[in-house]
């Protein structure tokens, strides 16, 4: 017998996005050419299911807003 239970999020679109992000360890940093901490950002769309993913360096409220408008533009 299965254990694991999956239900999917039935939504209109533009209703729901799910967010989340996590440490993605130490990565160079072109920009600045030294290793830095890294961090993934993930957006996943509730109604096409499109995934957004992103790695990087700052955690500042310039950076997050700007990850959504871009998880937000047409692919």
């Amino acid at each position: 017998m299965a254990t694991d239970v999956a239900s999917p999020v039935l939504t209109g679109p533009g209703k729901v996005a799910l967010v989340d992000f996590g440490y993605a360890g130490m990565r160079f940093d072109d920009e600045r050419r030294i290793l830095r901490k890294s961090w993934v950002v993930v957006m996943v769309f509730g109604f096409s299911r499109h995934m957004f993913c992103k790695i990087v360096f700052d955690q500042e409220i310039e950076i997050w807003i700007g990850l959504h408008v871009q998880a937000s533009r047409p692919y």
